[in-house]
């Protein structure tokens, strides 16, 4: 998951949230929304997996996503709707452009309660930096 803020409009954020597959870098799923809570994020996942399959485990990995590329066409935008036009062209963009960047991955433990619904305490939370730098 990639999560950023990308312009205020009237006063109220709109962020981008996006599924990123930590194979391939590929945006599988993408938004801008005034909202980054749990259903924007399940939405996407659903349709994430809805496109793609499912894989066969999640890790959390820090792609450093940037969207500098399309920075101008959301400060410009006046609506959400320009700026979801504007995601949707980042998206499409991004998929299409190659580029590198080192992958850092974070593996951890986490202990949730009985009934699954909160997490109690994280153990064992390690970074690693690969010694390569992979395409995007």
């Amino acid at each position: 998951m990639d999560l950023r803020y990308l312009v205020q409009l009237d006063g109220q954020w709109v962020y981008s949230v996006c599924v990123i597959d930590g194979y391939s870098r590929q945006i599988l799923a993408g938004l801008a929304s005034y909202y980054q809570d749990t259903i924007a994020v399940l939405q996407l996942l659903y349709a994430a997996l809805n496109a793609y399959g499912c894989p066969g485990g999640l890790i959390e990995a820090q792609f450093k996503v940037q969207l500098r590329r399309a920075d101008a066409h959301f400060e410009q935008s006046t609506t959400l709707e320009q700026v979801q036009a504007a995601h949707a062209r980042f998206v499409a963009t991004f998929n299409t452009t190659p580029h590198w960047a080192p992958t850092v991955l974070a593996h951890y433990e986490a202990h949730l309660d009985r009934a699954r619904q909160r997490v109690q305490k994280v153990a064992h939370p390690t970074l690693y930096r690969t010694g390569f730098a992979s395409p995007q």
